[in-house]
């Protein structure tokens, strides 16, 4: 008989300092895409359009359930830092897409729409980080945090070979 033990690696969490660039780069693309208005209704739509780049960018790499999946973890994570959040976490597991973030978003304050949206997006960086590595994670990022409009980018789809026999 075989027996299989399961190690679990716990990691130290990193000094703030240590942090990689893309959360900061997220975090900032957010702030300035919300301060262009002072009401939750602008926080909720900034915060909205910035997951579509988000989801747009790692779904040719995860796939759009891989991605979904990484959300919901990180809804379950930033529940601790803003528990509002604790809602949207509930109501991803019936609906797809943001519309739950953006609704609670928008009937927040100001204020705590841009520390729950910030406290989402942390901890996505966070898991992403934690799951492929700060260099890869930034480089996938990247493209997302890019405030300027762009032209949808054509997959990359390399050619299948085909076995002979």
């Amino acid at each position: 008989m075989v027996r299989l033990s399961i190690v679990q690696l716990q990691r130290a969490p990193a000094a703030p300092s240590a942090m990689p660039r893309a959360p900061d780069a997220v975090q900032a693309a957010l702030l300035a895409l919300a301060s262009q208005g002072e009401h939750a209704g602008q926080v909720a739509k900034a915060a909205s359009a910035l997951w579509g780049r988000v989801d747009a960018e790692l779904s040719p790499v995860f796939g759009s359930a891989g991605v979904a999946a990484l959300y919901r973890r990180s809804l379950y994570r930033a529940r601790a830092e803003s528990p509002a959040l604790a809602e949207v976490y509930d109501a991803t597991e019936y609906a797809k897409g943001r519309e739950p973030l953006r609704l609670l978003l928008a009937s927040l304050s100001h204020d705590d729409a841009v520390v729950a949206s910030r406290a989402l997006m942390r901890a996505f960086c966070e898991l992403l980080i934690e799951l492929i590595g700060a260099p890869l994670a930034e480089q996938l990022l990247k493209p997302a945090t890019d405030l300027e409009p762009r032209e949808p980018r054509e997959p990359r789809i390399s050619p299948v070979r085909e076995r002979t026999p």
